[in-house]
């Protein structure tokens, strides 16, 4: 009986140090799975204008990093060539290949980014907060904000676009299709684009009176022939540039929320931009509407 009784304390000591060692494991576990999912990698660049810049992996892959990832804490969101940073990896899905993109990006182990060039951090963090500044004095100083372009259309246009045709006026750009083959973005200070079902693409100016009544004025365009996209003379594309149409008429519609280039003129055409950057167009990728517009 002796016996029994002093081996009961030694069985309940096993069997605590054995669900301890069990729990010690599913910790040691789930903190290895985690450090899996992190990435290091080097800053290859980074631009505070354009807002973006690339990360380059241990392995070699350069990696899309966007300033809204970064975690600088309480200092500018800015990262600088040659800092050593930790993120993770996911598909970019406004990307049309699905390229990877950088998340959550932090110092190794956690933690604000920093690194060689902290005071050039603050330095933008106060030119930033001046640039902030400067922007509320300027605001507050203007007795109303600058109506856009289409809030100087006639009340029965903006009633079409509003209640017949369901086209969102909450920005400055409208985004239109007419016959369906041809979606046009109006956008603020003049800008006007066109993306054709042919394969055409071209950048310009418009002008629109209060009757709704658009006239376009195209500076540069390009055209996919040959298996690639090439320059084209604004003025011989066999008249498919538009030149004028009407708000009100029943062949403009709004540009349906699932709309894409890859369906308006296919899958086999790769994506213009390098064609775009060397024409000096000033949209970088086609955008059929901004994300969330119409509703």
């Amino acid at each position: 009986p002796l016996f029994h009784k002093s081996l009961a304390p030694l069985s309940t000591l096993h069997l605590s140090i054995n669900s301890l060692s069990l729990h010690l494991s599913l910790c040691l576990y789930k903190k290895n799975m985690a450090e899996q999912e992190r990435i290091q990698g080097t800053v290859k660049w980074f631009s505070n204008k354009k807002g973006y810049g690339f990360i380059t992996t241990q392995d070699g892959a350069d990696v899309f990093c966007h300033q809204t990832q970064v975690d600088c804490g309480d200092a500018y969101r800015s990262l600088n060539k040659g800092w050593v940073v930790e993120f993770n990896v996911e598909k970019d899905e406004n990307d049309d290949n699905g390229k990877p993109k950088a998340t959550h990006v932090t110092a190794v182990g956690g933690g604000p980014c920093t690194g060689p060039g902290g005071k050039k951090s603050t330095r933008r963090k106060q030119h930033a907060t001046k640039r902030t500044n400067n922007r509320a004095a300027a605001a507050a100083s203007s007795s109303s904000p600058s109506p856009f372009w289409h809030d100087l259309l006639e009340d029965h246009v903006k009633s079409v676009l509003h209640n017949v045709k369901q086209i969102s006026t909450e920005t400055g750009t409208l985004d239109v299709s007419v016959d369906k083959t041809v979606k046009v973005k109006l956008g603020t200070a003049g800008y006007a684009s066109m993306a054709h079902a042919d394969g055409i693409v071209a950048e310009g100016t418009f002008t629109c009176n209060p009757e709704g009544t658009v006239s376009l004025h195209w500076a540069r365009a390009i055209s996919f022939q040959n298996g690639d996209w090439q320059t084209t003379s604004v003025n011989d594309n066999d008249g498919l540039l538009l030149s004028t149409f009407s708000l009100v008429d029943d062949n403009v519609e709004r540009v349906g929320r699932n709309e894409t280039p890859a369906t308006l003129w296919g899958s086999d055409k790769p994506n213009p931009r390098k064609a775009l950057e060397a024409n000096g167009f000033q949209m970088r990728k086609v955008y059929l509407q901004r994300f969330g517009r119409n509703r």
